[in-house]
């Protein structure tokens, strides 16, 4: 006679040891839909994902929602996948054809940490990562913060899932990106997509905004001036080709006056500052004289020194950094001690 186990008016004929067993089978056994060139690097099955940090407001304690699944690295994502049923559709999320809820690309990860015996460690080129991780902690570009703990994982795939993300995370050569081994398929579009890497393309734009009588498309026919120069591009018809790229010698990376976007009457253009070398600024009033007279009443161009009024790259660097430890604390700690009205007053 079969024997089971009674719960109440319930008799189960399963053990749990053949519950777990189906469950580690399962978890094994899955195969996410990867994209062309896509490799799976590294699994961990039972990992368990906490995700928003929130407050409790009683005693003031951090709660984290707990979610259980197989965790797996490949060399373009970070994917979480759920096994027990307990995903739910009531919050709302950025969705796409690539990645699923709980999927992470590995370009938009910031910064990881590793936590072994409640110290944590940065994962990345100039760290080792420890023998034994406890857990993996990541904030993203965007601020979402995800920490996956492997207490109830085989032992070693938390160094294994670590090393993974350092390898493709943050690689050291340019062949192990996913950018290299990706191909898009080709299909035919309905609508096609004006690229404006031909000619055509841009002959096309200048009668769409009226401004064909005073500017023409220029083609690079070698690469004497500049590789980062598109090939075609619009410059002031009253310019020969001999003209303008005499000019552009003189200004940084070969950028004189390219135009942008405009209308008969008015025009947005392009140009780069003049080389250090250069004394005098004979050659930009000459460039400029002939911007005017692509303007159908003659008038003075309006010059705007966009790298005065803008910030830096570094400034913009230390706003975002400002911003991801409002958004995305690296700690409990700081999450805790969180001022949001002398936070406010920094932004």
């Amino acid at each position: 006679m079969t024997s089971g186990h009674n719960t109440g008016n319930f008799t189960s004929y399963v053990t749990d040891e053949a519950l777990n067993t189906s469950k580690d089978v399962m978890q094994n056994d899955f195969q996410p839909k990867l994209l062309d060139g896509e490799i799976e690097a590294a699994r961990a099955k039972n990992v368990s994902l906490y995700i928003a940090q929130k407050k409790k407001a009683v005693k003031c304690r951090i709660i984290q929602e707990e979610k259980l699944g197989t965790l797996i690295i490949t060399n373009f994502r970070l994917s979480f996948t759920l096994f027990d049923g307990a995903d739910t559709a009531d919050v709302a999320y950025q969705e796409n054809n690539f990645l699923g809820k709980y999927d992470i690309s590995l370009s938009n990860i910031d910064k990881i940490y590793q936590i072994t015996d409640k110290k944590k460690r940065p994962v990345g080129p100039d760290y080792r990562n420890s023998s034994k991780v406890d857990a993996i902690r990541i904030i993203c570009k965007n601020f979402r913060l995800l920490t996956f703990d492997f207490s109830a994982s085989d032992i070693g795939k938390g160094k294994h899932i670590a090393d993974a993300l350092l390898r493709f995370a943050f690689p050291s050569q340019h062949h192990v990106l996913f950018l290299y081994n990706y191909k898009l398929e080709y299909y035919n579009a309905v609508r096609s997509v004006r690229m404006f890497n031909q000619e055509i393309d841009w002959t096309q734009e200048l009668e769409r905004c009226g401004a064909s009588n005073n500017w023409r498309v220029l083609g690079i026919l070698s690469r004497s001036i500049e590789d980062t120069l598109p090939r075609f591009y619009v410059v002031p018809k009253c310019l020969t080709n001999h003209e303008y790229f005499d000019a552009a010698r003189s200004f940084q990376k070969g950028r004189a006056a390219i135009w942008v976007w405009g209308t008969e009457q008015a025009a947005l253009v392009r140009m780069a500052s003049l080389l250090d070398t250069i004394g005098d600024t004979t050659v930009e009033n000459r460039i400029l004289e002939n911007i005017r007279k692509c303007n159908a009443k003659q008038l003075q161009p309006h010059l705007i020194e966009l790298e005065k009024i803008l910030p830096s790259i570094q400034d913009v660097y230390h706003s975002y950094i400002k911003l991801r430890e409002l958004c995305a604390p690296e700690s409990d700690r700081i999450f805790m001690n969180f001022n949001s009205k002398k936070s406010i007053n920094t932004l």
